[in-house]
């Protein structure tokens, strides 16, 4: 099951360090588009999905 919760900090994550923490500031809030539907609901999938190199649960964890 995707984990919503984990895909908005992955995504205001990604958007602090471009150098738009109001944009991961209203991802964390609710309040941006990129933080509500099928958006979230892809980057959540794609976060649960196996890993390409080894198939291991998390491709995050290969640093």
């Amino acid at each position: 099951m995707a984990d919503i919760d984990a895909a908005r900090r992955f995504l205001a994550a990604e958007f602090a360090s471009a150098g738009l923490p109001h944009v991961a500031g209203a991802i964390l809030g609710g309040t941006s588009p990129f933080g509500q539907g099928t958006y979230i609901t892809a980057v959540a999938a794609a976060l649960a999905a196996p890993c390409a190199a080894c198939g291991c649960a998390k491709e995050g964890t290969h640093g």
